[in-house]
């Protein structure tokens, strides 16, 4: 049986979604970043609004305790969505993937990689206003991007290979440097700061870098912010080392950093859990509950596997479950504070967010 789980609908065509700090971003058609408040938008759903503190308490703290007391779906219909823009700034390219470092906006496409900063009201609004300067951070073609600390992110760049940036966000996000660290053709990647371990992702291929991790504890007697500088320059100048995993007969089609842990998704769709060297078989997905396709994306989250093929979108915990078979696009946020139960699907004419007990 599969957790409760709840759904908002937000009319128009969408081809992104983005939530962080309050703030619901999204990305249409015509190419318009919209930003909105999302405590604004839970108020002008149709539920009931004696319902509406448990709608907040859900969909934005992860206080699930009254979920059975709302309904499956609620809406939040177009012309209402649009009475409540905070800001808009039109993109000139596609976006690729899309990310946020110390409020700036990061989107890479085929065109690379732009950033912008947004600012907001005050310290605890989540009222957002874009600024109008794009810098141009990278200028090839990025698949995707992943932020790590100390100004620094990977990128996938295809057939170019993935590099590290080293960047500067003081005053406008620039670029000061990059080193390649791959030449292989790599169209993923992440970085999970907790463990240090960064991945990059092919069909059927997975490399694993360890990079130096801040030594809190070394951080505590540096009082002197010249020495912690030298830290820091210490710790980026140093190279990341190939994380190996034990050898298997399996081929990997997505790996992800989870709770600290490596996960690996194999091509029988079987889930594996790398900790203290030991490679384990953790789940499996039961091909007889339905016939599944080749798997083309994939996501280790709190409420489950996310996988999609060319006909579905899943989520399997106990059961497999369809979520959409019309999904052009999906995102979840494993790492966030307040939206780890969520699962946000884009399709022809709407957006649906979707959170799980």
């Amino acid at each position: 049986m599969m957790r409760a789980t709840k759904k908002i609908k937000i009319e128009g065509d969408f081809i992104d979604s983005f939530i962080y700090s309050g703030t619901l971003f999204l990305v249409d058609t015509q190419l318009k970043l919209t930003s909105y408040a999302w405590h604004d938008l839970l108020n002008v759903t149709n539920c009931p609004s004696d319902l509406n503190l448990t709608l907040h308490q859900c969909f934005s703290n992860m206080r699930m305790q009254n979920i059975y007391n709302l309904d499956d779906s609620y809406t939040i219909y177009n012309n209402i969505l649009n009475q409540h823009c905070c800001d808009e700034l039109f993109l000139d390219s596609w976006p690729t993937d899309l990310d946020i470092y110390k409020n700036n906006f990061l989107i890479s496409s085929n065109n690379g990689i732009q950033t912008f900063k947004f600012n907001r009201e005050n310290s605890l609004s989540a009222k957002v206003k874009f600024e109008n300067k794009v810098n141009t951070l990278w200028s090839n073609k990025v698949f995707e991007l992943a932020v790590g600390n100390l100004d620094r992110l990977i990128i996938s760049c295809g057939s170019m290979g993935a590099f590290e940036l080293f960047t500067n966000s003081y005053s406008q996000y620039k670029l000061e440097s990059e080193k390649q660290l791959n030449e292989e053709e790599w169209i993923g990647c992440e970085w999970d700061n907790s463990t240090g371990i960064a991945i990059l992702k092919n069909q059927l291929k997975q490399e694993l870098l360890k990079f130096e991790n801040l030594d809190q504890e070394h951080l505590k007697v540096l009082t002197d912010q010249r020495d912690r500088n030298k830290y820091y320059k210490t710790i980026k100048e140093e190279d990341p080392i190939e994380y190996e995993i034990p050898n298997s007969t399996q081929k990997y089609i997505n790996s992800w950093i989870f709770e600290d842990k490596v996960y690996l998704f194999s091509e029988d769709l079987d889930l594996y859990i790398y900790e203290n060297n030991n490679l384990n078989k953790v789940s499996e997905i039961d091909k007889t509950q339905r016939p599944i396709g080749k798997i083309i994306n994939s996501a280790k989250t709190h409420f489950g596997l996310v996988f999609e093929d060319m006909e579905n979108l899943y989520v399997q915990n106990s059961d497999i479950n369809i979520l959409s078979n019309k999904v052009t696009n999906w995102r979840t946020y494993p790492k966030s504070k307040n939206y780890q139960n969520h699962i946000h699907f884009i399709e022809d004419d709407n957006l649906t967010i979707q959170i799980f007990e």
